[in-house]
């Protein structure tokens, strides 16, 4: 990213990238319905998301009830 791109500092160990230039396959994400009852996979949903980090107890499972989860999900790296 160019110098003018980058609104803050980022920590020593982190680089600024495009979100295509890390993402193979951006797409509008999956819309199953959350479940407090079901735990696995779970569903990071943008409200789980606070001050930068995932707040994990509240994330709920999702029923994959049309098999789909797999192609959302998060690649190892």
């Amino acid at each position: 990213a160019e110098v003018a791109d980058r609104p803050f500092a980022l920590p020593a160990e982190w680089q600024w990238a495009r979100l295509g230039d890390v993402a193979a396959d951006i797409q509008y994400g999956l819309t199953a319905k959350a479940s407090a009852e079901v735990l696995e996979p779970a569903f990071v949903r943008i409200t789980d998301i606070k001050s930068s980090q995932i707040k994990w107890e509240s994330v709920p499972g999702c029923v994959d009830s049309e098999g789909d989860v797999g192609r959302f999900r998060l690649a190892a790296g």
